[in-house]
């Protein structure tokens, strides 16, 4: 935990000194397919409720491909998907994990909403339709990517109300992470960021998930015992 977290604090740091602007601004030039730069940012509204608009020219397959994937993970979803998952686990007698899924939940979210307020990385430039480079503002302060970080969170939670889908877990996860560079939500360091910051509160929970499961089959075994 300790190790994701200062690797997040180096690269946030990072980000906001510019170390990484050329790599985020090369993500831009040759891996965003569906951006088409606008000189004003993003509203609340299509920052929470993303859509994308139909213009000449957009790759409107990778558009609406990374809008499909990434929805889930965006906040209300996620919230809902958070809550269905914690109740599942305090139906099956695990209300501590539930409850600390809950505050990891909320606690990345929090942290998300912090790096986005004090975090102001370089500006990056995308070049509009008449081949005018313009600055892509709602990159100034997308570092890190909420949708990055609660799909971490949803997967760990998948792995630990339901092992069997944690396969297909992980492979939606990697197409998150992927759709999201490549729809235009965000840069490569957002979602690296994301990983991280995510990761360090997520592999708690999956080793308390470990250490739960010799306990069980401990009680069963000794409940055997005196039923012999």
């Amino acid at each position: 935990m300790w190790i994701l977290g200062g690797l997040f604090l180096a690269l946030a740091i990072l980000v906001h000194v510019g170390a990484l602007t050329g790599l985020d601004q090369w993500a831009v030039d040759h891996l965003m397919p569906a951006l088409r730069p606008r000189s004003v940012p993003r509203s609340v509204g299509t920052s929470v409720f993303p859509i994308f608009h139909v213009r000449r020219g957009m790759d409107l397959p990778v558009a609406a491909a990374a809008y499909g994937v990434a929805w889930v993970a965006s906040a209300l979803p996620a919230l809902v998907l958070t809550a269905i998952g914690c109740l599942y686990l305090q139906k099956r007698g695990q209300a501590g994990l539930a409850v600390r899924f809950a505050l990891v939940f909320v606690a990345v979210n929090v942290l998300v909403l912090v790096g986005k307020s004090v975090i102001d990385r370089p500006a990056l430039y995308g070049t509009d339709p008449k081949g005018v480079r313009v600055h892509v503002l709602p990159f100034d302060t997308s570092f890190p990517s909420g949708h990055a970080a609660r799909a971490v969170i949803l997967v760990a939670l998948v792995s630990v109300c339901v092992a069997r889908l944690r396969v297909l877990a992980v492979a939606w996860l990697a197409a998150v992470l992927v759709l999201l560079v490549l729809g235009a939500w965000h840069t490569p360091s957002d979602v690296l960021g994301s990983v991280l910051l995510a990761g360090a509160f997520a592999i708690p929970l999956l080793r308390d998930r470990d250490q739960l499961r010799p306990r069980a089959r401990d009680d069963a075994q000794e409940s055997c015992g005196d039923l012999q």
